[in-house]
């Protein structure tokens, strides 16, 4: 008999598409349908998906601090799955306000992780799925698949199972990327992210980028949202062979674009993991919002991480204030790093 399962894991955009093998090992292992519970600027990486069946829409205004348009929101989401009953309803996110409007839908578990520093959230949860403070995605990811297949009384996955998520596209999405951006070899540059912390010096990508485009002779494709396109005009004025298509693709199609690319170099935001997970030369380019021990990846994942006070990094909270972390970051370590990338993908 099929399972009804519904997935919690709202946003952002990096973190949705690091819980996508969560649904991949449900549909592999058992007859079930799963819809995903998220914020409207995370679906596009879900539609079509073949492991999720239906994306249902959390419509809060990303960032906003109002509890009454919260309460709108999760009005309308409880509106729409009213008449569902869910044989697991599985929360990644683990927040207070989502687990909240869990608690109102029908189902017959609710499966979280521990948070032990969140006492009220375990108190709701039917099962706790026990995780160490830093815990890499895709063991974190199994455990809670092995949660419901041990429920369902199936084999669990075995330790060393390592799943990465997969966004199949459309050839309108392959399409779109090489309009974009072109023929010729090209590198993928994202700049941009969500927290001023984690940007790398206006100046140190203006030395980047002819160096690329001129001694290296690759394409500098930039990415983006569409907030960003300004940023990435000053980085890249004047600069032959540069190409900013910042806001101008959706979420699989910046897959697509990423997909054309001989190697990238990300500052930590959403595109850093697709980069990484397609198996592409990422050269990571991580401040004081950093959580190296969470993330298990592929000879591919080319680090630089240069904290003030290697023995106390920052985390979340830049405690040095001037983000030196990112400041530490030479021009000559990135280069070294994408000609490393470079030969990587030159040696498969």
């Amino acid at each position: 008999m099929s399972k009804n399962i519904l997935i919690t894991r709202v946003s952002a955009i990096g973190d949705v598409y690091m819980a996508l093998p969560v649904a991949q090992e449900l549909k592999s292992a058992m007859d079930c349908t799963i819809t995903w519970l998220c914020e409207p600027y995370c679906r596009n990486l879900l539609e079509h998906h073949p492991a999720v069946d239906r994306v249902a829409l959390w419509e809060r205004k990303k960032h906003s601090k109002s509890l009454l348009h919260l309460l709108k929101a999760t009005s309308k989401v409880k509106q729409e799955l009213k008449d569902e009953y869910y044989d697991y309803v599985l929360d990644i996110h683990g927040r207070v306000k989502v687990i909240g409007l869990l608690k109102t839908l029908k189902h017959r578990k609710l499966i979280g992780y521990s948070r032990p520093e969140n006492i009220l959230e375990l108190a709701l949860y039917d099962e706790i799925v026990p995780v160490g403070k830093r815990i890499i995605y895709t063991d974190k990811n199994r455990l809670m698949v092995n949660a419901v297949l041990k429920d369902e009384g199936l084999d669990p996955l075995p330790a060393d199972t390592v799943t990465y998520p997969r966004v199949p596209l459309e050839e309108e999405d392959r399409a779109k990327a090489a309009r974009l951006t072109g023929e010729g070899p090209m590198i993928g540059i994202v700049y941009a992210a969500s927290r001023e912390c984690k940007y790398w010096q206006q100046e140190k990508w203006r030395e980047l980028l002819p160096w690329i485009t001129g001694e290296l002779g690759y394409k500098c494709v930039l990415l983006g949202a569409p907030d960003d396109y300004g940023y990435g005009e000053e980085i890249s004025r004047g600069i032959e062979g540069t190409v900013n298509i910042a806001g101008q693709t959706t979420l699989r199609e910046a897959l697509a674009v990423l997909e054309r690319c001989s190697a990238s170099i990300c500052v930590d935001t959403a595109m850093l993991h697709f980069s990484v997970c397609q198996d592409i030369p990422t050269v990571c380019l991580y401040g004081s919002d950093v959580h190296l021990d969470q993330h298990v990846y592929r000879d591919n994942f080319l680090v630089i991480h240069k904290p003030a006070n290697p023995r106390k990094p920052c985390q979340k909270r830049c405690h040095c204030r001037d983000f030196r972390c990112m400041k530490n970051i030479t021009v000559d370590m990135v280069k070294s790093r994408l000609l490393e990338g470079l030969a990587m993908r030159k040696d498969r």
